[in-house]
């Protein structure tokens, strides 16, 4: 009986460890963006001639 519960307590947590190490094979949660998708992401736009992203810039703040 002692045996059996050996056998069954190693092949727990060999399964166990199988799955911790696949786990971390998986792709990260936030994926790394190019810089013209951040750029859309962010509001800009991108322009292709200069590799560049262009933000529209906030109205002269007036006093009232």
């Amino acid at each position: 009986m002692t045996r059996g519960l050996g056998v069954t307590l190693l092949v727990g947590t060999l399964l166990l460890a199988g799955c911790a190490a696949a786990a971390d094979s998986s792709p990260s949660a936030s994926p790394a963006f190019t810089p013209r998708a951040e750029c859309e992401r962010n509001g800009g736009w991108w322009r292709d001639s200069m590799s560049f992203c262009e933000y529209q810039t906030p109205g002269f703040p007036f006093r009232r």
